[in-house]
């Protein structure tokens, strides 16, 4: 949406090693510093897409959600897969396969199907709306936020982990596993 999220001009102050101008470009710059640190850790042939956005998330003046992220998807039982019966989220069997099981141009695309591999969701009313009144986002770089300030980059590590496959299918009520397999 033009004038929001990444597209937000609002104009900001460089802060913590953020040269962003705009309250927009600052979060872009800070999900992509998120990303090339995961990126500096992870051995993968294939490029893993994200896609992110800022939502009205669930909060209220003393809490609420931050940010929220997946794996678009998840394959088990393919060729080369570790271990039989057992989901995988597409980061991690594109990895283990060395191909991409849903390229952008491929037909399953075209059939709808996300060609991102990980969404993340992050709170756009912080600190405004009556949202964890008091509170902001810390767009820098370097660690180091305010009193008051939450480090998104730290918020961003923690949904695109989700997206790799730091989470379960497990309903975790009732123990139900996704079809009646395993996760990794």
């Amino acid at each position: 949406m033009p004038g929001a999220g990444f597209s937000d001009t609002t104009p900001v102050a460089p802060v913590g090693g953020n040269s962003g101008t705009t309250l927009g470009a600052q979060r872009l710059i800070a999900l992509q510093s998120a990303a090339d640190l995961w990126g500096a850790v992870l051995t993968s042939t294939e490029e893993i897409p994200i896609g992110a956005r800022f939502d009205a998330l669930p909060c209220n003046a003393s809490g609420g959600t931050l940010g929220l992220g997946g794996s678009n998807s998840a394959f088990r039982d393919f060729a080369g897969a570790p271990v039989a019966g057992t989901w995988y989220p597409v980061a991690l069997a594109n990895s283990l396969t060395h191909s991409d099981d849903c390229p952008p141009s491929s037909s399953c695309t075209m059939a709808g199907f996300d060609p991102n591999d990980i969404d993340v969701q992050f709170q756009a009313n912080i600190g405004t709306s009556g949202c964890i009144k008091g509170q902001s986002f810390y767009f820098g770089l370097d660690g180091n936020p305010g009193p008051h300030q939450i480090d998104f980059i730290s918020i961003a590590l923690h949904e695109i982990g989700h997206g790799l496959g730091i989470n379960t299918l497990v309903n975790l009520a009732t123990g139900a596993k996704s079809l009646g397999f395993d996760d990794t």
